[in-house]
């Protein structure tokens, strides 16, 4: 049996193997940028919740559908959220917290 933990796995490992989470990774910059121009007061959890989240659990973790042996695990799910995560906007007077 072989364990896939979120030690054992990089971003760059995920990106090898879905390309598609790279642009994804873009599409979270460019998110963010725009979420931090439109509002006075920036929500990451917003940008997070509503454009990113979604279709990262489409590529990695248990919402993937082809049973892939590494991007279907919750390790890669956690590597790819903790990556794209850090890209949001810190929230500010935003009513989210």
């Amino acid at each position: 049996m072989n364990i896939t933990t979120a030690s054992t796995i990089s971003w760059s490992t995920l990106v090898a193997l879905e390309p598609r989470l790279l642009r994804l990774e873009e599409r979270a910059r460019r998110a963010a940028r725009n979420e931090s121009r439109r509002w006075k007061y920036a929500c990451g959890n917003r940008v997070w919740s509503r454009e990113i989240k979604p279709l990262m659990a489409n590529l990695v973790g248990w919402g993937r559908r082809d049973n892939h042996p590494v991007l279907g695990t919750s390790a890669a799910f956690d590597v790819a959220y903790s990556r794209l995560c850090e890209l949001m906007p810190p929230c500010g007077q935003c009513s989210c917290l």
